[in-house]
């Protein structure tokens, strides 16, 4: 019976470990309820199987648990990139009792209000007092981390912008515990009823149920009445036309500066490579230096004062500048009259200008030259030739232990140009020139993180059920033989 438990918990942390890949503040809201459980129902050996489920997640998900070591407020976001105008920050706390998360597509507020209304009416069954308060319990820990969540602004990863996180998990953690209030207070409730005397309990039951189970019912028929204006919307496939795609492709691996909005409002603004953003790029913005750098020269160019900023540009590796639809007439005339770009074939319903002096991924620099290096998505692999000594190979990507390069086989001493950017001192002599991005703490993590999850998946597998044995919950406890009166059969 105790190993049966054991396997339980290790597949219910598996299951932790798979939603808190997608919300990590699922693991902390786990390890809340955790312990109140272990205060008030699981005392002695079985608190122990609470353990084994929390520290599951922490080890299949090793390197990324790193990192929400070292950047907290990952805690309160989800998988996707973050934004202003996908969360409400003036969220009420009615609304979140309610399970009401805010935000683009959501229904109206007092919608769930019957399901609230069956949740308290479930704690008037005395004899589901105990099932009933658990489900209260994860009701109140959703409502608490909903309450905390929509009051933390913080700026979103990869913009300066103020923004508080979405409550999503927190207000389902409130509808799941109303729900499984109100169905343990169902349970052989009818036939309760139908042994008392009829009276006012029969038709208050009746209206609890009917407001209850309109909640969802009422939800669906928003849904399709109204649907959901935003925050997606229907734009062209090709953001980035092909010419612009065969040159972030080529030797000089461009990039392309998207923008959106207008002058007047919020700008925002995209660096992108290839074809245009893909799936999953969200996930992957990190805050640095390079996006100060980018932010105060978008902030220039959309200001009239281009003339400066189009160099940082080019040294970020950007060469093209994407205006998405709907254009703002007065940001298209600002970038027409900016010094150095030139507008070209722009894509359907935006506006496209090019770099006259287009920037590059990787470059050698001295004080009156730039030469462009021929660079690979992932590295540079290449012949350079001799030149003047105090020569600088330069990246556009921000600095990083992880950058290696080479010169025939002789390591270059790595540097920093600009306050951001990646690059090494190159000698007088040339050869053949090799650069990468190592990072074997990560390679063993991830081995490691194999190893944990075949160890994790092979704890968690139910044992071999022996011929006529049968299977009992661990957590209840043994079933007490039935007296059966002897009966003569003649």
């Amino acid at each position: 019976r105790s190993s049966a438990g054991l396997r339980a918990a290790w597949g219910t942390g598996l299951l932790l470990a798979v939603l808190t890949a997608f919300v990590p503040l699922a693991w902390v809201l786990a390890a809340v309820l955790a312990t109140v459980a272990a205060v008030t129902v699981l005392r002695g050996w079985r608190s122990l199987r609470l353990l084994v489920v929390l520290a599951v997640p922490p080890a299949v998900l090793l390197p990324w648990t790193v990192e929400l070591i070292r950047s907290p407020r990952l805690l309160l976001l989800e998988a996707g990139l973050p934004g202003p105008g996908l969360s409400d920050p003036h969220l009420s706390p009615v609304a979140v009792l309610l399970a009401h998360p805010g935000g683009p597509g959501t229904t109206s507020v007092y919608v769930t209000v019957g399901l609230l209304a069956g949740g308290l009416a479930a704690l008037l069954r005395p004899d589901r007092r105990r099932a009933v308060g658990a489900a209260w319990a994860v009701v109140g820990v959703g409502l608490v981390a909903g309450l905390v969540q929509t009051r933390l602004a913080f700026p979103a990863p990869g913009t300066s912008t103020s923004m508080v996180a979405w409550p999503g998990l927190p207000t389902a953690m409130v509808a799941g515990g109303l729900v499984a209030a109100c169905v343990l207070a169902a349970q052989q409730a009818g036939g309760r009823l139908g042994r008392r005397s009829f009276g006012w309990r029969q038709p208050l039951v009746v209206l609890v149920v009917l407001a209850a189970v309109a909640a969802p019912v009422a939800t669906g028929a928003w849904w399709v009445a109204r649907g959901a204006g935003g925050p997606l919307t229907v734009r062209t496939p090709g953001v980035v036309p092909a010419n612009v795609v065969l040159s972030a492709e080529g030797p000089l691996q461009t990039r392309t500066l998207m923008l959106s909005g207008s002058t007047r409002g919020a700008l925002d603004y995209q660096l992108v490579r290839g074809a245009g953003p893909r799936l999953g790029d969200g996930d992957v913005v990190v805050a640095g230096p390079g996006m100060t750098l980018l932010d105060a020269a978008v902030a220039g160019l959309a200001s009239g004062r281009g003339r400066g900023t189009v160099g940082q540009l080019a040294s970020a590796g950007v060469g093209y500048v994407a205006v998405l639809s709907p254009v703002d007439p007065a940001l298209a005339s600002v970038l027409d009259a900016t010094p150095g770009l030139d507008q070209v074939a722009s894509p359907a319903g935006g506006r496209l200008w090019a770099l006259a002096d287009p920037g590059s991924r990787a470059s050698i620099r001295t004080a009156a030259s730039y030469t462009p290096v021929p660079a690979g998505v992932s590295g540079v692999r290449t012949t350079v030739p001799g030149g003047p000594s105090g020569r600088l190979l330069v990246l556009a990507e921000s600095r990083a232990h992880g950058w290696q390069a080479t010169l025939d086989g002789v390591p270059l001493a790595p540097t920093t140009v600009g306050g951001w950017a990646q690059a090494f001192r190159l000698p007088a002599t040339g050869g053949t020139l090799d650069v990468r991005f190592v990072d074997p703490g990560r390679r063993w993590s991830l081995v490691a993180q194999l190893a944990l999850l075949l160890v994790v998946v092979t704890l968690a597998l139910p044992a071999a059920r022996r011929p006529g044995a049968q299977t009992e919950d661990p957590d209840l406890p043994p079933a007490r033989p039935v007296p059966v009166a002897a009966r003569s059969l003649v």
